[in-house]
């Protein structure tokens, strides 16, 4: 009797040492890559960090701005002062001596989608075509302008002006990353992380 238990359990395990080598070998789990963009980590040294937005120049972008972080329930101060900042001004490459004739011109060009204002400067007549804060702006601007096959000028500046940041209480670091992680993901364009210390040398000083 115990002959026969032994036989069975050595044809058992034989079977089940055969189902095993049969079954084909199971691939690793790769993990699965998120590609998050954050700041360089910082250890929490107990210092203060601040977010700020980037500048901006006008009260649309600003008013609808304030709509979006107050949806989100995020609390920030606008701070507006005066500083440098790029102005690329596209006009109309003719002079005209009548406002009747720049009208007439500007028809062309706003058949080209493009938006045209006449202008009156000493005893003649220029179109202005396109006003710009933001070099990337200007650049789009300049290629829907060369496809239109119409000559225009383009004169690049640099004016005085006031702009407008929004700036967020001085909180610890990890907390200020949560909250510029989140502008990213409402869409802020390049919010900015920085100490308080830094934050201070650079915007403290009133203009």
């Amino acid at each position: 009797m115990i002959a026969r238990l032994l036989i069975i359990a050595l044809i058992s395990g034989a079977c089940w040492l055969a189902w095993l080598a049969w079954l084909p070998e199971q691939p690793p789990v790769a993990p699965v890559a998120v590609d998050i963009y954050v700041p360089p980590s910082e250890e929490d040294d107990g210092s203060r960090w601040r977010v700020i937005t980037q500048r901006m120049v006008w009260k649309e972008a600003v008013e609808d701005l304030r709509r979006r972080l107050q949806r989100y329930g995020l609390k920030a101060q606008l701070m507006t002062r005066k500083e440098e900042v790029p102005l690329f001004v596209f006009d109309d490459a003719r002079v005209f001596a009548t406002l009747t004739e720049a009208s007439q011109a500007c028809l062309e060009w706003r058949r080209q989608g493009v938006e045209c204002d006449p202008q009156k400067q000493d005893q003649h007549y220029k179109l202005a075509i396109g006003r710009y804060y933001i070099p990337e702006y200007a650049r789009k601007h300049e290629q829907k302008l060369q496809q239109s096959g119409l000559g225009y000028t383009l004169d690049e500046r640099t004016i005085r002006i006031p702009v407008m940041r929004f700036i967020f209480p001085a909180m610890p670091h990890k907390q200020a990353q949560a909250v510029w992680q989140q502008l990213r993901q409402m869409g802020v364009t390049q919010p900015v992380l920085m100490r308080q210390q830094d934050f201070e040398r650079t915007y403290a000083t009133k203009q």
